[in-house]
């Protein structure tokens, strides 16, 4: 005699505004843009995979279906996994959804109309692993922009949180539509970053200083584009830094940038980027242990 389980399914389609316990076994779908109110705490058991739907919905803030913690909430996980699907749950190979949003009282900031609150009460973020696979969307119409309608999305995006507002020890991000990890006007620390493939940046830091403890991974395939980049730093609110620890594992396989860029490197185990003379796109490698010291990527002027 053959026994089927079928897993149960949870669909949410509307803001969180009270408790939420995520149990395994049961499949979790994302099907609009979805706030986690202020004050609302999600606990997540080990292992629970949430899908986030791709395709175009009503506009609210953004036109996709998206999981945005407000300033003020909570996560509570070991390990979770966000998944693209489509409207039958089924999971799927491209990125068009919203993406996942973390809000901090840290500082204000602003991404895709989405924005931190300063002088609330703070978030808690609070995991072991964060991995997300095809999230985020790339540009309808081909190029950026500041409409939340036509612009494209990053496959995670922290705004405005600090250090004692993120205790989420490892993120990793795979396919993303756009940016594979987004931090903007925010301070955090983490053990471990992995991000493969993104269709743009790997790292793009705004303004924001981001530790790493244990070890870097951004591997990213030949195929150029305008904007396509290992790192991509922004200066507009203040500085931007990516520092990794000494005997940190490093592993970049990218493109460096543009001359229209302005990132550098300062390493004593790392070897430079060469001089840009023109907007020729510079493959960079690099696949070691911080021996000597640590490693700070940083930018000194807006692009």
């Amino acid at each position: 005699m053959t026994t089927k389980v079928q897993q149960s399914v949870v669909v949410f389609d509307k803001d969180i505004t009270r408790n939420v316990t995520l149990k395994a076994g049961v499949t979790y779908v994302i099907a609009a843009e979805v706030h986690v109110r202020s004050g609302v705490k999600v606990t997540v058991a080990d292992g629970v995979t949430i899908l986030i739907r791709n395709g175009t919905i009503p506009r609210r803030t953004l036109t996709s279906s998206a999981l945005i913690f407000d300033t003020g909430s909570s996560l509570s996980a070991r390990n979770i996994t966000f998944r693209a699907a489509d409207s039958n749950n089924v999971v799927q190979a491209y990125a068009a959804n919203g993406g996942v949003f973390f809000l901090g009282a840290f500082r204000a900031g602003t991404k895709d109309n989405v924005s931190s609150v300063v002088g609330g009460r703070p978030s808690s973020f609070v995991a072991d692993s964060v991995t997300l696979s095809y999230l985020g969307r790339t540009d309808p119409l081909g190029g950026d922009g500041d409409n939340p309608a036509r612009d494209d999305i990053d496959a995670i995006s922290i705004i405005g949180v600090g250090t004692t507002e993120w205790r989420v020890r490892s993120v990793t991000s795979e396919f993303s539509g756009d940016d594979g990890f987004d931090v903007t006007n925010s301070s955090i620390n983490l053990d471990r970053v992995t991000v493969v493939n993104p269709q743009e940046d790997g790292l793009n830091i705004s303004s924001s200083l981001v530790q790493i403890k244990l070890a870097l991974t951004i591997a990213m395939s030949s195929a150029r584009a305008a904007d396509r980049e290992l790192f991509d730093l922004e200066v507009d609110n203040g500085p931007a830094r990516v520092v990794i620890a000494r005997n940190a594992a490093v592993d970049l396989r990218g493109y460096w940038g543009s001359s229209y860029d302005d990132v550098q490197l300062a390493s004593p185990d790392m070897p430079r980027p060469h001089a840009k003379v023109s907007r020729s796109f510079q493959w960079y490698e690099f696949t070691g242990i911080l021996r000597k010291g640590f490693a700070t990527v940083y930018s000194l002027k807006a692009d």
